[in-house]
């Protein structure tokens, strides 16, 4: 947690030296880390890079990031309709998909239930 206390001080000034602070925390299952990498690769514009990072801190039961995810989901489904799905790539490198139908708006806590397990 320290590192991404130290990352998030430095952030401004240092973005490089927060991110790999944050990489580092993020690898030791330190969700807020995981979410705040998250934003710096979105920053960039590396949408699919910054996916599983949020998609990591959700699955730790980091509640801004599933709501990070939510966003990015109702963004997606205002291009694509009722059904919106962000691909999730999993460590074994295959892709997974979290979708949603937002027009019922489901359960949230189902809907990332498979993230939500240990990998």
């Amino acid at each position: 947690m320290a590192c991404n206390n130290l990352a998030f001080s430095i952030e401004q000034m240092e973005p490089e030296k927060a991110e790999r602070l944050y990489a580092e925390a993020c690898a030791h299952d330190i969700p807020p880390a995981c979410h705040n990498k998250g934003f710096l690769v979105y920053r960039r514009g590396d949408v699919a890079s910054a996916i599983p990072l949020f998609a990591k801190a959700c699955g730790l039961s980091h509640p801004p990031a599933c709501e990070t995810l939510r966003s990015m989901m109702n963004a997606q489904a205002k291009k694509t309709g009722n059904i919106s799905c962000l691909e999730i790539p999993k460590r074994d490198g295959s892709i997974d998909h979290l979708c949603s139908n937002l027009s019922n708006s489901g359960n949230w806590g189902e809907l990332t239930d498979d993230i939500r397990k240990p990998q």
